[in-house]
């Protein structure tokens, strides 16, 4: 798989969407052999459609070309004091090049701007590759929930409850 490497010439912007079908088009693409189940563009919608509901596109370009694509996204709901993170994903070619930390300090920014003192999300145990992140992010654990997370195999995950304070 390639994979698109950092370098001075791409740039992110972020652009806040209510198109629920764009979302889980990336959703789709960003979970697809994690064993987790995508939402649906009726399930994306409704979530949306909450007052507190948000979802942010990270966009990448190249300087001088005026062409900007969707490479990752952030589902999150702010009520203040709390922000939490509801999905978040990168498409596979665009990992491990800073869209997914980009997103992070998105939502944060955000969610300190509404009022907010922390940020939550759930993780499964099993998800090394994003564990690693949003602990690099300044994420720490705060509940385990056994069993959580069904697995198309049959099997089960169990989900790690995550919070980072975003008021210092």
């Amino acid at each position: 798989m390639t994979r698109v490497a950092a370098d001075s010439t791409a740039q992110s912007r972020f652009t806040a969407t209510d198109d629920a079908g764009l979302v889980a088009k990336l959703q789709k693409a960003a979970y697809r052999g994690g064993g987790l189940r995508p939402w649906g563009a009726a399930e994306i919608a409704r979530q949306l459609a909450a007052p507190a509901s948000q979802a942010v596109l990270c966009e990448r370009g190249r300087r001088g070309i005026r062409e900007w694509r969707a490479v990752g996204f952030a589902l999150f709901q702010i009520v203040p004091p709390e922000g939490e993170i509801l999905a978040l994903g990168v498409v596979p070619k665009h990992r491990r090049a800073g869209v997914g930390r980009a997103l992070l300090a998105e939502v944060a920014n955000r969610s300190r701007a509404a009022g907010c003192d922390r940020i939550f999300l759930d993780v499964g145990a099993g998800n090394t590759a994003a564990r690693a992140l949003y602990e690099e992010a300044g994420f720490v654990l705060i509940e385990r929930r056994l069993g959580y997370y069904g697995s198309g195999g049959g099997g089960t995950d169990d989900a790690l409850v995550l919070a980072r304070q975003i008021n210092v």
